[in-house]
């Protein structure tokens, strides 16, 4: 029974959240600013870019 209870409390946590339209584009300026000042997703970006030039040439 507590076990439902709680998942019944994250799925208001989560309503409240995302009925947020500030907290949305929060997370929208961090998908989109975030990633180009971290260097580990940059060098992920240019690993990946770098692997899809021979993908297309097969």
């Amino acid at each position: 029974m507590q076990k439902i209870i709680n998942k019944y409390k994250l799925l208001i946590i989560r309503q409240k959240v995302f009925n947020n339209r500030n907290f949305l584009l929060a997370i929208g300026y961090w998908l989109i600013e975030f990633p180009s000042k971290n260097i580990l997703h940059n060098r992920y970006l240019n690993f990946s870019a770098a692997n899809s030039v021979p993908s297309q040439l097969r």
